[in-house]
């Protein structure tokens, strides 16, 4: 089955399992990039095999870990709280925007074997929902202050990192990390 498709463009669908994916199709314009090699090509898939949001477990935190994406916006909640279903639906209409530069993540703090996901952010369950950025390269994790979790603030807690506005503060600040000329400030620490 072909779906509006042009013979320069790459797609990559997504194959649904069951209340675990998001449906959904990218498309590599061919017109789009300047030069595509086989490293573009190998990113371009290597970035689109996981979903927008994909839950940590023992199976996905390999892929995870393992993708180009090294950065890492975690939603920690949990699965039984009832606004669970709501914040999933806020991450995953925000995925799409920042594909290539975050990994979507959903951390059920209430499963014993995410204590430890937890324990990273200084977090137990009943701290719980949060949102954190983890950059696997750097080891550093940062923590959206407490508060109404919405798309405004997680957007632009995902755009103060991307633009480098998070600033690590001395120890004597209580690991608090600042947004440079913002009242805001995020908390962050180094893995210790």
């Amino acid at each position: 089955m072909v779906h509006n498709q042009h013979c320069s463009t790459v797609s990559v669908f997504v194959a649904l399992h069951i209340l675990q994916a998001d449906l959904h199709q990218e498309n590599l314009q061919l017109s789009d990039v300047k030069k595509l090699d086989s490293d573009g090509l190998k990113r371009f898939f290597s970035i689109n095999e996981l979903r927008y949001i994909t839950e940590y477990n023992a199976v996905t935190a390999v892929g995870l870990f393992n993708s180009e994406v090294k950065t890492h916006l975690l939603l920690l909640a949990n699965r039984g709280s009832k606004n669970f279903s709501e914040l999933k639906d806020k991450m995953r209409a925000l995925a799409p925007e920042f594909t290539g530069k975050f990994l979507f993540v959903l951390v059920d703090g209430a499963v014993k074997s995410n204590e430890r996901a937890l324990g990273y952010f200084d977090l137990k369950p009943n701290d719980l929902p949060r949102v954190g950025i983890y950059d696997v390269g750097l080891d550093r994790s940062w923590l959206l202050p407490p508060g109404k979790i919405t798309t405004v603030r997680v957007r632009e807690f995902c755009n103060s990192f991307l633009q480098g506005e998070l600033q690590p503060q001395s120890q004597e600040t209580g690991g608090k990390t600042q947004v440079r000329g913002r009242s805001l400030s995020f908390e962050g620490r180094w893995r210790e």
